[in-house]
């Protein structure tokens, strides 16, 4: 493996590390269960959980030395993932993939039992 590609893997694994400790402080700051309210407040009247409608809007469950954290957590998220797409660019094989979903399939038996 070339110099190149074993700076850019490191690069790949740093940035991997910081998009995971910016989940986890994302996550505990959401963890207070606010998102729960109209749901618990439902089973508590006896409603079944079907017909509780979940949550609030993430940020107006915040407080508001809260949400400004958030939204900067939330754009270095998007900046890290952006780095690493482009990083994923350079490492990945340059060959086409063509998805399964996006293949045009027909099966044999399926086209013989085709009502005409």
């Amino acid at each position: 493996m070339g110099d190149k590609k074993l700076r850019l893997r490191a690069k790949l694994f740093r940035l991997l590390d910081e998009e995971r400790e910016l989940r986890q402080v994302h996550r505990v700051i959401l963890r207070s269960g606010a998102f729960l309210d109209s749901y618990a407040e439902k089973l508590l009247r006896g409603g079944s959980v079907e017909d509780a409608k979940f949550g609030r809007k993430p940020l107006a469950a915040l407080n508001k030395e809260e949400v400004p954290v958030i939204k900067r957590l939330l754009a270095r998220r998007e900046a890290v993932v952006r780095e690493i797409c482009v990083i994923e660019e350079k490492l990945l094989p340059s060959e086409k993939y063509v998805l399964k979903s996006e293949r045009r399939l027909r099966s044999r038996r399926r086209d013989k039992h085709k009502s005409v």
